[in-house]
């Protein structure tokens, strides 16, 4: 895949955000599109619990199963940050674990219904081990512990899975620099 196939392929879909996607995709990727990918589902937002898998979820869902066919990619990864949610002080460890366990069931469902092979994984399937542990260590931010555990999640990824493209959502502009 080259810088002009993914341009092509992203201005083709209209749920997908072509000059942000482009800019923050790596080069040494498009030289050698080998790999998996990963893209990641919270269970709250900075002020509540979520109520139930939002709809759109899909578009990373079908998305990803795209990019995965058209690149020869190897594998999608759909990571649920049930841990992450344990740093807002609205949460339950009881609470968490039951929408964790919802969220994995429906992306179950709807993979098995459209044939997608998707693997699911929680964070706290593996970020209490030495491994992650050495990686969170290696992510210093001013932001929140959410964050800081997200770009970890990253290297994880990365490391672990040979991931070597992330889907992620798209938020309002005043957000950050680039939107996102």
């Amino acid at each position: 895949m080259t810088e002009v196939e993914l341009k092509t392929f992203l201005e083709n879909e209209p749920l997908f955000h072509a000059v942000p996607s482009l800019a923050m995709t790596d080069p040494v990727f498009l030289a050698e599109p080998t790999g998996s990918i990963y893209y990641g589902t919270g269970l709250t937002t900075s002020r509540a619990s979520s109520i139930g898998l939002p709809f759109d979820v899909l578009i990373l869902i079908l998305g990803a199963e795209k990019l995965r066919r058209q690149f020869g990619l190897d594998r999608i990864y759909h990571h649920i940050a049930d841990t992450h949610a344990l740093t807002n002080p609205f949460c339950t460890t009881e609470g968490v674990a039951a929408m964790a366990a919802e969220y994995r069931e429906v992306v179950g469902k709807i993979a098995k219904a459209a044939n997608i092979p998707i693997e699911v994984r929680l964070s706290s399937e593996f970020d209490r081990s030495a491994e992650y542990e050495a990686l969170l260590a290696r992510v210093h931010t001013d932001k929140a512990e959410y964050v800081r555990r997200e770009l970890a999640d990253m290297l994880w990824y990365s490391e672990t899975h040979g991931v070597r493209l992330k889907l992620g959502w798209l938020l309002q502009a005043g957000e950050s620099e680039l939107g996102f």
